[in-house]
């Protein structure tokens, strides 16, 4: 895998808290549309990240996305942000839903972060559209923080993921963010349908706004081409990001990576415990990489079954296609669903328009 000095980037989550219900979530549970019961409720300690980014020195880009969390329920965004300058971050990238705190707050982080950060606010449609995947959301308040951080100098973008409901307005989306000040609009491809689907969002017909599933023989990993890491909220180091949500994803029994990580020390991931350099030579890494020349099927045979016991007793709809083509990765599913067929490090899933 990578080194200490040849890490460039680093994807992390501050938080699993989030206030908002979105439907195909990773905190969200597919069976009762609830917060996941396994999911704790933490938060990552700043000093964490100061030492790693000691450790790894040679980190230019912060990318605060994640899986379960947003960073406006974590209250240390701007000693996140000190910290970020300390360290001559030059890019500073986090994601939102936008409709948490008050205009004053979202002045003071363009302050902070301004030269070097820029927000991707995650805004499904208008007033009439957005809550319906994004539940709990208040498009009125997201307005008004985004006009307040971008009157204040920063950098917005909007991001858009386009389903059924909502494709009809991506021109009025695109015409509302020019009018605001946003320096971006993209779209962007809703990628768990081939996986789930439910009454409440459905995927667009327009084929343009559809994810693309391609099949492949070699994995080739994203984030080792991007040479970037994943920091969790929990402190723990993964190679990527899809890793770091299939902890708390899926039911345990039947989850192959949370398998995978019981069996190979995943316990040592923590930063809390141990040094980015011990992480990074340990038996979970190692493992993983020998894992893409494993030609055993045991981790597809425990998710092909959870899946076909979830259709059989009615619990979620999941695509029948989606069990074919499951019963074809090798060997780790997270692996071969993101880094097969992978031949660039462009996100195809996202199009600036």
């Amino acid at each position: 895998m990578l080194k200490p000095n040849e890490v460039t980037g680093l994807h992390l989550e501050l938080t699993s808290k989030c206030s908002l219900n979105c439907l195909h979530c990773a905190r969200t549970d597919q069976h009762t549309f609830k917060k996941l019961k396994d999911l704790p409720s933490k938060n990552l300690d700043p000093k964490i990240l100061d030492n790693l980014l000691k450790e790894l020195s040679n980190v230019k880009i912060l990318h605060y996305c994640g899986n379960y969390g947003d960073f406006t329920s974590y209250n240390k965004i701007f000693e996140i942000a000190e910290i970020s300058k300390k360290h001559k971050i030059e890019l500073l990238r986090m994601y939102t839903h936008g409709s948490s705190r008050n205009p004053a707050y979202w002045k003071k982080l363009a302050k902070e972060i301004k030269g070097f950060g820029e927000i991707i606010f995650s805004i499904d449609g208008l007033e009439d559209t957005n809550k319906i995947y994004r539940v709990n959301s208040n498009f009125e308040k997201i307005i008004e923080n985004a006009e307040n951080f971008i009157k204040e100098g920063g950098n917005a973008v909007w991001e858009m993921l386009v389903f059924e409901h909502n494709e009809h307005q991506v021109e009025q989306v695109k015409n509302l963010s020019k009018k605001l000040g946003f320096k971006e609009f993209r779209i962007k491809k809703p990628n768990r349908f081939h996986l789930l689907h439910t009454k409440v969002v459905k995927q667009t017909n327009n084929q343009k706004f559809q994810e693309v599933i391609k099949k492949s023989k070699t994995i080739n990993c994203r984030y080792k081409q991007y040479k970037w890491l994943y920091l969790s909220f929990e402190g723990e180091l993964f190679p990527c990001c899809w890793m770091g949500g299939y902890k708390y994803k899926t039911n345990q029994q039947s989850n192959e990576f949370y398998h995978f990580y019981k069996n190979n020390e995943g316990d040592n991931l923590s930063l809390y415990k141990n040094t980015a350099k011990e992480i990074l030579k340990g038996k979970f890494f190692n493992q993983l990489q020998n894992s893409w020349l494993d030609k055993s099927d045991y981790t597809n045979t425990i998710l092909l079954n959870n899946y076909k016991k979830i259709i059989k007793n009615n619990e979620l709809h999941i695509n029948k296609n989606y069990l074919q083509y499951v019963g074809e990765l090798q060997p780790l599913n997270v692996c071969s669903n993101k880094c097969k067929n992978v031949n660039t490090i462009e996100d195809k899933y996202v199009t600036t328009i």
